[in-house]
């Protein structure tokens, strides 16, 4: 009869350990997302993770009957962008739709100063790395959809439009540091290899915000 070592043994239980604890934080993670609850840096990680375990076809989603996927305010009620992210991975969503429910969210944003669009877009970075994964195209699609986007007046994303808006210059100018986590004009967390053009760097920079 075979049997296996209990080093063997000790290894296969540590990888079963190590998966069912992610199943654990994934599942906690959209509890979180459809409760409407606090969406911090350890919920992002796991959303991301399960996001592209989604995308890859690794896992399914199964949300609560009960999941918010729509967020009430004061003055309006708003689509749930985690909730939709997790179903564009899922496949639930198509590219285009998931840009309608961003535009509905965003509204105009051509009226907002640089520094709300900072705010407003690095939020979006984190919607479109869930729902995307490291697909590059599909982040171009959904960035080209989304009405009024205006991506040239965007700190954080004005790679990918020919030339940043004056505006996204100075605001740059007026740091001594990249104050995004992942931003243009070769200011990424990447350090800003001049040996890539400014878009794949942005990639790049986009790619590591699971790890």
């Amino acid at each position: 009869m075979f049997k296996l070592s209990p080093a063997t043994i000790a290894f296969v239980s540590s990888l079963i350990t190590v998966s069912v604890s992610q199943q654990a934080r994934a599942s906690e993670a959209v509890e979180t997302v459809c409760s409407g609850g606090e969406i911090d840096t350890g919920v992002l990680q796991s959303l991301y993770k399960l996001g592209e375990e989604l995308k890859q076809k690794k896992s399914s989603l199964t949300l609560p009957k009960d999941c918010l996927s729509v967020l009430k305010s004061s003055s309006r009620q708003l689509p749930n962008p985690y909730v939709g992210a997790l179903e564009l991975a899922a496949g639930k969503l198509s590219t285009s739709q998931f840009a309608h429910l961003l535009n509905d969210i965003q509204e105009n944003l051509s009226k907002r100063d640089t520094t709300e669009r900072a705010l407003t877009d690095s939020s979006l970075v984190s919607y479109l790395r869930i729902g995307c994964g490291t697909d590059h195209l599909c982040v171009k699609e959904i960035v080209n959809l989304i009405e009024n986007f205006h991506a040239e007046q965007s700190p954080v994303f004005c790679d990918f439009a020919p030339k940043p808006d004056p505006a996204v210059n100075n605001y740059f100018n007026s740091f001594s540091y990249a104050p995004m986590p992942v931003n243009c004009q070769y200011k990424s967390t990447l350090g800003g290899n001049k040996s890539v053009t400014a878009l794949d760097d942005w990639f790049g920079a986009f790619e590591k915000l699971r790890k």
